[in-house]
């Protein structure tokens, strides 16, 4: 499903690591996948949040999901992944650990070289989303591509709603101040 969605990357969203289910770009009636739903709600606003409460069947959620998945990737070029491409579990700490081996960040970064070519580097923004994704990722990938946050940004967790407001308030200006720009 990810691969479906690989365009002329001008924005990159790079998150901890892909969930046991509720995969960001697979086309689920899943409502509460909380990446998803809060990245669109940052990018497209209102315009999202008016359409998502339309929705009340899972054919209406996946048709949804699959017209903004396309805008996101198609229309506007941007694109998430992860930095691991298996699950981590566990502390924050540890994730970090984990997400710090050098196959893991030589994969990161062969990926990143492959979306953003080495002309492209200074203008396509690069978004670190987690503590651990920030605290591991962050210093090897600074060196070679635009990193936009110089913080963490929270991964939206819907159970914890002090997380999703440190997202939104971190990521909102950021993604403003980038989109005019681009």
């Amino acid at each position: 499903m990810r691969e479906d969605h690989r365009p002329g990357v001008k924005g990159l969203f790079i998150a901890e690591s892909p969930p046991e289910h509720a995969f960001f770009y697979y086309p689920s009636p899943e409502k509460r996948e909380a990446l998803f739903y809060q990245l669109m709600r940052v990018i497209y606003k209102d315009d999202f949040r008016s359409k998502w409460e339309k929705t009340f069947s899972d054919d209406d959620i996946v048709e949804l999901k699959n017209d903004f998945l396309d805008r996101f990737a198609f229309k506007d070029g941007l694109y998430l992944t992860d930095a691991s491409k298996t699950s981590l579990h566990g502390s924050s700490r540890k994730k970090a650990s984990l997400l710090k081996k050098p196959q893991t960040i030589d994969s990161l970064i062969s990926e990143v070289n492959e979306l953003i070519p080495d002309n492209r580097r200074k203008e396509v923004g690069v978004f670190l989303i987690s503590w651990p994704t920030f605290e591991a990722c962050n210093g090897p990938l600074r060196k070679k591509f635009r990193i936009i946050n110089d913080e963490m940004i929270a991964f939206p967790n819907p159970h914890y709603p002090d997380l999703v407001k440190r997202f939104r308030k971190i990521l909102i200006p950021l993604w403003d101040a980038y989109w005019k720009e681009i």
